[in-house]
């Protein structure tokens, strides 16, 4: 008599859900996150905070319900915390999010209805549509970089007025994207076509000793110009990037695998993992074994 197989039904997450108290880098009542993402192809998802997303470079396809649009360095957009979406066939795709709390947006929108660009920007809060507003080109994203550097350098800041210069700055940054949501395409040029191989290198070798003779020649710029221009760029000096970079890598580490805190430290270029625990605690608030146990993503079925 044959044997009877017993069949397993496994449930599989359709869709997961970010929290913006997950996600925080620094002090939890921030209104507002900046990440900067080598952005890998991810699950459907959503998330309890609304996203204004700037693609610096690569490519990928962007799914919204039904519809699918091809990225390319310059494009943004608003995903709301209604919408799921999803990135697929990610190349070498970096992009910058910045995450605002709802309640923030919520008290903003008023103000923001009355910009002709609002109705782009914010189409699927207003209709369930998603519309990608025209692609931004290189002297309008940098317009917006300048305004998001300013953000994150205030995320590390303490006290009540680095909490008004983020609200400031935040509504800045949002009436200015809805003023260029309206505005038509530009031709896109190379985004920083000298200053890119620069950051994609620290972002290759972020794990390595960093040497900034090296990135100047990647840059094809004399070091007075590079660091003029790099901290243009990134609103950081070469070495603060780098640890930027490191400490990110290191929350992604922490999130997503199990390994040992020496073994992340090793793997993100810290070759003291009491030195790493610094640094991590002085970047994001909170020692790397805390920051584990309070970054529990909520998975959706």
């Amino acid at each position: 008599m044959p044997t009877k197989l017993k069949v397993i039904s496994w449930k599989v997450p359709l869709s997961r859900k970010y929290c913006f108290n997950e996600m925080f880098m620094g002090e939890r009542k921030s209104l507002v996150i900046v990440q900067r993402v080598d952005q890998a192809d991810t699950l459907v998802h959503s998330h309890d905070f609304t996203e204004l997303v700037f693609i610096l470079g690569g490519s990928a396809i962007h799914e919204v319900g039904k519809m699918k649009y091809e990225m390319r360095p310059g494009d943004f957009f608003l995903i709301d915390n209604r919408t799921r979406h999803a990135y697929k066939d990610c190349r070498t795709l970096k992009l910058v999010n910045v995450l605002v709390q709802e309640r923030f947006l919520d008290h903003m929108k008023k103000m923001l209805s009355s910009i002709k660009g609002f109705d782009v920007l914010f189409q699927h809060d207003k209709s369930g549509s998603f519309v990608r507003p025209p692609n931004l080109g290189a002297s309008r994203l940098e317009e917006c970089l300048i305004l998001v550097n300013k953000i994150e350098r205030e995320l590390f800041e303490s006290g009540s007025a680095s909490n008004e210069m983020q609200s400031l700055l935040t509504t800045e940054l949002l009436i200015t994207a809805c003023r260029f949501a309206e505005l038509k395409e530009v031709e896109n040029g190379s985004l920083w076509p000298n200053m890119e191989k620069a950051l994609s290198y620290v972002q290759g070798h972020f794990n390595e000793e960093i040497n900034v003779d090296k990135l100047c020649a990647l840059a094809g710029m004399s070091k007075r110009s590079f660091m003029r221009y790099f901290m243009r760029t990134t609103g950081y000096s070469p070495i603060q990037y780098l640890l930027k970079i490191r400490v990110l890598k290191a929350c992604q580490f922490l999130r997503e695998t199990d390994k040992p805190l020496s073994e992340i430290s090793s793997s993100c270029g810290f070759d003291d993992t009491n030195y790493f625990s610094r640094i991590f605690r002085k970047s994001t608030g909170l020692p790397p074994n805390t920051f584990r146990k309070k970054t529990n993503f909520e998975i959706q079925s």
